[in-house]
């Protein structure tokens, strides 16, 4: 998938699936604490007004407008590509504490937001200091058991993506993971030189 600017979800963090936007926000925030501790800013910095908090309804953002949301764009700017406002599901400001790895206080201010999408998957955009950092699609498969059993050693991404319905909810280097059927593990594919090496289930 990869449809990320960034990296995907350290295992040890991941919790219930049960929202897919959960998900996106733990992993969005985990990586832009990262960023808020590692970049310094000037103190005019701290004047940078919060984004809009979320839309009463969101629009339904297709595959399309989603390959045109490019890193530095601004909140508007990305609305006017879907045609609405997202569902703020996560953020930071300057000056307060944030989660994640080496967790403290935030020298950028991060906002995580959501967007519906086509195939009943959702596109989740993290803005650090206002400007477009991340961008992924997610949440648009769950394998079953037979799935599962057909996916193979030395299958290419491709063909897993078509046994599983979609492409994976998340990736961690070699690692794709995608939902499992009975709602309490993952799927976790291993790929070397772009073919299936091993499959597992982990929990959540």
């Amino acid at each position: 998938m990869l449809v990320v600017f960034g990296h995907g979800p350290n295992v040890s963090r991941m919790t219930s699936p049960q929202s897919a936007s959960s998900r996106f926000g733990r992993k969005t925030a985990a990586l832009a604490a990262t960023i808020a501790l590692a970049v310094g800013v000037s103190a005019g910095a701290a004047a940078i007004a919060s984004l809009p908090a979320e839309a009463a309804s969101r629009p339904v953002a297709t595959k399309a407008e989603y390959d045109k949301i490019k890193k530095g764009q601004s909140y508007p700017e990305v609305t006017k590509i879907i045609g609405g406002k997202g569902q703020r599901i996560g953020g930071c400001k300057i000056g307060e504490y944030c989660d994640g790895p080496g967790g403290g206080i935030a020298k950028v201010q991060y906002d995580n937001y959501d967007w519906r999408s086509t195939g009943g998957a959702s596109v989740g955009v993290t803005f650090v200091n206002g400007k477009v950092s991340t961008k992924e699609r997610y949440g648009q498969s769950t394998v079953t058991t037979s799935e599962y059993k057909h996916i193979r050693k030395g299958m290419s991404y491709a063909k897993v993506k078509s046994i599983a319905g979609g492409p994976a909810d998340f990736r961690d280097g070699t690692r794709r993971y995608w939902s499992y059927d009975d709602n309490k593990r993952w799927v976790v594919i291993k790929f070397k030189s772009g073919k299936v090496s091993t499959k597992s289930l982990k929990r959540y």
